[in-house]
């Protein structure tokens, strides 16, 4: 347990700055006029008194001015220091002619720092966005084979069945091989929809417009809520594959969130170009929820909000607005200068 004595003396120390200045400097005055009392000084009237008090205080404002004016560096530290934390890494200390050497080091120090956190996050963000283009690719080329190679041969076999049980005459037996060629289909049918999940054949022939199209119609056919696609077909020609990819993956996860989660009916998705940034809005009617306590308790690396990392190697932003009762609007959105450059390169 903290004896007094020393829990006092920690409440002194946490004192603030200015309150420190003018205890010290009474203090620094009681301990002269005690000094000065026990060597023999006697005052000549309360004026004279005073006029001490006044002397030895008139510099504490000075004094105060001093520190303060020294330790405005500290104060832009703390600043920069909370840009860095709500995202901005661009944030640098800026120098100060107020600043003795020690913090201008300090200063330095802190910004070398920075310049290297941003080359290191640079660095990263280049290879995992190259490790996701390659993912992209390898699922773009399974898909391929699943859809043209294996779900061809399947067909195949699917057609020999359903010939071969139209020529036998045993009917055992063709009722077999008709229970067989559905199996088959339904192989098939998976097969084709695995493909499609991996990566979806339209987005690479007709691109992001078109797939967008395609995903509203097949999940308002399979959840039986009015969906709605509004969008610009003209920005297919100004989106490279890996941005387009990254937002069709954020679209499609929106999407089933919303019908497992919300219980909308209807959800609307936007593709369109506002002002020089590309962006895709997906927003419905259903329940909603609060975005600050779901951020808190999802695991990373599931959800809509795991979209965040992937959009940001795209140097997409991701926007998510809801609250319970009122519906959910996500928003991603890149700016379309970025992408003409990366398209360019």
């Amino acid at each position: 347990m903290t004896s007094m004595p020393y829990a006092g003396a920690i409440r002194l120390l946490k004192l603030p700055l200015a309150t420190k200045l003018v205890g010290a400097q009474v203090l620094v005055l009681a301990l002269c006029t005690a000094l000065a009392l026990a060597l023999g000084w006697r005052p000549a009237g309360r004026g004279e008194i005073v006029l001490l008090a006044f002397v030895a205080s008139s510099g504490l404002p000075f004094s105060i001015g001093l520190v303060m004016l020294a330790l405005r560096p500290l104060r832009q530290l703390e600043a920069i220091a909370h840009r860095i934390g709500g995202g901005d890494y661009t944030a640098r200390v800026p120098e100060s002619v107020l600043a003795d050497r020690r913090m201008t080091r300090l200063s330095t120090t802190f910004n070398t720092l920075l310049d290297q956190l941003t080359d290191d996050r640079s660095r990263m963000r280049e290879l995992a966005a190259a490790v996701i283009r390659r993912g992209d690719e390898q699922r773009s080329r399974a898909a391929f084979e699943l859809h043209e190679s294996t779900a061809q041969s399947i067909a195949s076999i699917s057609w020999q069945l359903g010939a071969i049980a139209c020529d036998v005459t045993h009917e055992e037996l063709e009722n077999r091989l008709l229970f067989v060629k559905r199996l088959t289909e339904n192989v098939l049918e998976h097969v084709r929809q695995m493909a499609e999940a991996m990566h979806p054949r339209i987005l690479s022939d007709l691109g992001l417009a078109a797939a967008l199209r395609q995903l509203a119609r097949q999940c308002g056919e399979e959840s039986g809520v009015r969906i709605t696609a509004n969008v610009d077909k003209s920005l297919a020609k100004t989106i490279d594959p890996a941005t387009a990819a990254a937002l069709y993956s954020a679209a499609h996860e929106a999407m089933w969130n919303a019908l497992r989660h919300g219980k909308p009916r209807s959800v609307q998705i936007w593709l369109f170009m506002h002002r020089s940034s590309i962006r895709l809005e997906i927003i419905d009617d259903g329940e909603g929820f609060d975005v600050q306590a779901a951020e808190r308790n999802h695991r990373r690396g599931n959800g809509i909000f795991a979209m965040r990392d992937r959009l940001a190697l795209v140097n997409a932003d991701l926007v998510i607005e809801s609250s319970p009762g009122s519906g959910t609007r996500i928003c991603t959105y890149i700016d379309n200068t970025t992408v003409a450059a990366e398209k360019s390169a």
